[in-house]
């Protein structure tokens, strides 16, 4: 904990934007367009291969595009831009079109008619969300310029005719006495939060917007209640309120920069329970100690999601539409389970008692193998198949989040002893695969993979919690111990944390998980090992 609040810089780094996830933007509230009625936009595009391949589009003016001197694309017509990243590299666009790509060099020319809010997206499609993208945008005049993608002109209307019946682009050329050149798209910067160089996690700022970093922003709310040190809850504190100040720049900078991957980018994103609920956690935990009032529209944009934007299968149950639709991740139980019933303190609400007890049942008998006593990670309604694997992390997620319920779902829910039972016999089924080490392998039944940290940390604390509440027998009690004994072996004296699995989608091997990074301090697990360090010295004293 001491390590996380040491290697968080409450500030941001300007940078220069540059083409962000292969997104291809053409902004009107960018460019120098001095009121002008069109702009063009030019480029190239250089294949790996040549043939047909498919683009998104989004747009919000009347538009032409043309590939080699052919016209590929035109609508006439104003529309309302649309665009949604739903999920990690998945992108819902207005259109979809088609580029028949020589090999070599493509020449890519964009017109669009001024509104003062002219916007373009295009990306090429691939088949998979994690397929690396097949094309190259390069300057059309620059093309040694590694940074330069696109040019601009605009013009007035009268000046259009003329410059469409030039077959030649020129790097200048004049039409009615005017001279007119080629711009280079101006330099947009953008802030990005500070990481030090010598932090031993560099991939995130423990200061993002990001679930894990909710998972244990609200973890040090825990530490704060259990070892009397406010120094914990004041850094919460000042996380939130740092995110909350820089709310509206942040926002502008997603919205009118069009950075898909500045600072905070998934409170804008907001598209998956990763981006809401699981965020969320130390700004309502927070809210509903202290009633700060500069947090509550933040905590009801994410109640609104989670509750009735969320994407569910038909009998209600949270699912992505990732890796095929519609999956069920075991993430997402611990994305959404511990905001709804802080949710629930907050708004008095039963409802969402009603939604968190729902989630659990459903979660099981689509991932719950009772032969094992393991949760799959994901299920595919596609196939109405499971997942391969009995991955660490997703077992672990489960089992905290259903930790989370027990201790706040009323007693007398029509639904708490089923949550009670599905967390017994997972817990059974868990302490099965223990190591000698006290850990646990990065998938679960395969001890021929490593030992991970994360899933270890997350089942002492459920185990340590069971016996202390009474949900567990008191011979429980030596798992926890024994696991503890494994994930503090990983604690090195400078507090950090090693061999967490980094961030990992449903794969479709074991080799898949088997070969995945581990990283030293990883906030995918830090909420997990300090919750654990809580619970077993509870269950020790």
């Amino acid at each position: 904990a001491d390590k996380i609040i040491r290697e968080s810089t409450f500030g941001f780094e300007t940078v220069k934007k540059e083409t962000e996830i292969g997104m291809q933007v053409v902004s009107e509230n960018v460019l120098e367009t001095n009121n002008d009625d069109f702009i063009f936009a030019i480029s190239t595009i250089t294949p790996e291969q040549e043939g047909m391949l498919p683009f998104g589009i989004s747009y919000n003016t009347p538009l032409q595009i043309i590939l080699n001197d052919e016209v590929v694309f035109e609508d006439f017509a104003a529309r309302e831009f649309y665009y949604s990243e739903v999920a990690y590299s998945m992108f819902d666009f207005q259109d979809t079109i088609y580029f028949d790509l020589v090999k070599g060099r493509n020449d890519i020319l964009v017109k669009m008619e001024s509104s003062g809010d002219a916007k373009m997206f295009l990306r090429e499609l691939r088949p998979h969300p994690e397929d690396k993208l097949t094309t190259k945008f390069e300057s059309y005049f620059h093309s040694n310029n590694e940074t330069l993608s696109w040019e601009y002109v605009s013009l007035p209307k009268e000046a259009v005719g003329s410059f469409e019946a030039n077959a030649k682009i020129r790097p200048e050329f004049a039409i009615g006495g005017q001279q007119y050149s080629w711009k280079p798209f101006p330099d947009v910067f953008i802030k990005k939060l500070i990481i030090d160089k010598n932090n031993s996690y560099k991939r995130e700022s423990y200061l993002e917007w990001h679930y894990a970093n909710g998972a244990h922003m609200f973890t040090l709310l825990n530490l704060s209640d259990a070892s009397g040190d406010e120094k914990y809850s004041d850094f919460v504190k000042n996380y939130c309120d740092f995110t909350i100040d820089n709310y509206e720049e942040l926002k502008k900078q997603y919205y009118s920069k069009h950075s898909l991957r500045g600072a905070n980018y998934r409170i804008f994103r907001r598209s998956m329970l990763d981006d809401t609920g699981a965020p969320c956690l130390p700004f309502i935990d927070l809210y509903n100690r202290t009633q700060t009032e500069s947090y509550k529209f933040l905590i009801d944009d994410m109640i609104e999601y989670v509750s009735n934007e969320q994407v569910r299968l038909e009998d209600g149950t949270f699912c992505r539409p990732e890796p095929t639709k519609w999956s069920l991740w075991a993430d997402d139980l611990f994305m959404s389970i511990p905001f709804l019933l802080r949710a629930s303190k907050m708004t008095n609400e039963t409802r969402h008692y009603d939604d968190i007890a729902r989630q659990i049942i459903n979660f099981n008998s689509y991932l719950f193998d009772p032969d094992s006593g393991l949760y799959k990670h994901g299920w595919f309604s596609s196939t109405n198949e499971t997942s391969k694997a009995f991955w660490g992390r997703a077992n672990g997620w489960s089992i905290w989040a259903a930790s989370e319920a027990l201790l706040h779902l009323p007693e007398d829910h029509k639904d708490y002893d089923r949550v009670l039972n599905i967390f017994k016999k997972h817990i059974d089924g868990l302490v099965q695969y223990q190591s000698d080490s006290g850990l646990w392998h990065q998938v679960l039944n395969h001890p021929n993979s490593f030992l991970e940290t994360s899933c270890s940390a997350m089942y002492v604390l459920a185990i340590a919690r069971g016996v202390q509440n009474g949900w567990l027998d008191e011979s429980y009690k030596s798992y926890a111990i024994k696991g503890w004994e494994g994930v503090s072996s990983n604690i090195m004296d400078d507090g950090t944390v090693r061999d967490i699995c980094r961030g990992t989608g449903i794969g479709n091997t074991f080799e898949f998980y088997y070969e995945r990074d581990r990283f030293d301090h990883d906030p995918r697990g830090l909420g997990a090992v300090i919750t654990a360090g809580i619970e077993v010295s509870r269950l020790m004293n």
